[in-house]
């Protein structure tokens, strides 16, 4: 859930597991995200993400 304050480990969380739903709603989407924080100096790579392992992880 979003908040003003988040820490950034929250905020990355959140990015995850909304790009992680609007992959698996799209059929031509899918395989892996690459998360990027942007700030005033630019853009911080946080990682690429395989959409299958997230998943498994979000499933319920």
């Amino acid at each position: 859930m979003y908040k003003y304050d988040m820490k950034n480990e929250e905020a990355y969380e959140l990015a995850r597991r909304a790009i992680y739903h609007a992959t698996h709603r799209d059929a031509a989407s899918g395989g892996f995200i690459n998360l990027y924080h942007m700030t005033k100096d630019g853009w911080k790579f946080i990682g690429k993400f395989d959409v299958g392992d997230l998943y498994y992880k979000y499933k319920t």
